[in-house]
């Protein structure tokens, strides 16, 4: 409802501006309909002040998403499960994906690895769950392999590895895309250090949550850290306790 200011008193005017100079513009827009609706008064007044604390409480709520949704740098920033999900061809588990939409997984610092052919929607099923973990307050921080590998080696180099690991650690969610994925930068010449991603793991273990989506098959990841006791210690924490979201449909891309 369009707010009619003809219809309000001066004094309520002021109580309106009030409000707004203490930051409290949802609450002055809504007492605001309130002062202007002649119907107003038909309803309780309890209803009417939850009506106002509430419009408050939604657009605090709706603003902390939208700042950690910013922060999140999502491949998918408006991915969601919607009903394009429920498609046979897709094979989904649905009562997993809605348990971990509850996210006790993230409160619980678990590991969360997605595997699956290209184009069944690993990056999107991961964007969609980091999403539901905001809804649900937490910070949340998306990731190309290839970028926290040289970001890691970068801080390395610069002797900044401690104030950088601290900064990716302190997210309650990070996503690790593309993990395992081969272009023209990741040759066997030159292969991206994946034995860097034990320092988040050994970080973030019983202490933050992961989502890492691949390729691969969970089994083969032993061969990408070319050395067996960070891959003996990477699997053992990627592995040990944690979840697995395989999926097996037809690929989604046209």
């Amino acid at each position: 409802m369009d707010i009619d200011y003809s219809k309000m008193t001066i004094r309520q005017i002021e109580i309106c501006n009030r409000l707004r100079k203490l930051r409290l513009s949802a609450m002055a827009n809504e007492l605001a309909m309130q002062f202007s609706n002649p119907n107003t008064e038909l309803t309780p007044f309890i209803d009417r002040i939850d009506a106002i604390v509430g419009s408050e409480t939604q657009l605090r709520a709706d603003n902390k998403f939208q700042k950690l949704l910013r922060n999140a740098t999502l491949k998918y920033p408006s991915a969601s499960f919607d009903e394009r999900l429920r498609r046979p061809d897709r094979m989904i588990d649905l009562q997993f994906i809605d348990r971990l939409c509850e996210c006790s997984w993230v409160r619980d610092a678990k590991i969360l690895s997605i595997t699956g052919a290209t184009g069944t929607g690993k990056s999107h099923i991961a964007c969609a769950l980091g999403i539901c973990a905001m809804q649900k307050g937490y910070t949340v921080k998306y990731f190309f392999t290839s970028t926290l590998i040289n970001e890691l080696m970068k801080a390395s180099a610069t002797n900044t590895i401690v104030e950088y690991l601290n900064w990716v650690c302190a997210f309650d969610l990070l996503i690790i895309d593309d993990f395992g994925y081969s272009d023209e930068g990741q040759t066997k010449k030159k292969p991206l250090n994946y034995h860097r991603l034990f320092q988040i793991l050994n970080t973030t273990e019983k202490h933050k949550a992961t989502i890492i989506a691949a390729q691969i098959p969970r089994p083969d990841w032993y061969d990408l850290f070319r050395n067996d006791t960070y891959a003996d210690a990477c699997m053992d924490r990627i592995v040990k306790g944690n979840l697995l979201l395989e999926l097996t449909g037809a690929s989604q891309r046209g």
